[in-house]
């Protein structure tokens, strides 16, 4: 789960779908999670990087209407 939050968002889903089988695992599960270390193993590359000393621009964007007509 640390590495779902902290830098691999795209497998954020999947490990949550997971969690939820983790007290009684199927043959199906252990399947799907051998799927996913592949994945990741073929992925290493990816992910997301903090770098110490760099400052972001950070912008922020909402809709004040709250999606009205």
């Amino acid at each position: 789960m640390y590495l779902a939050i902290s830098s691999r968002p795209d497998i954020s889903y999947a490990v949550g779908m997971f969690s939820k089988f983790s007290i009684n695992p199927s043959t199906v599960h252990l399947a799907a999670v051998t799927r996913l270390l592949c994945y990741i193993k073929g992925t290493m590359h990816l992910g997301l990087y903090y770098h110490s000393g760099c400052a972001p621009d950070i912008e922020g964007f909402c809709d004040s209407d709250f999606a009205g007509p």
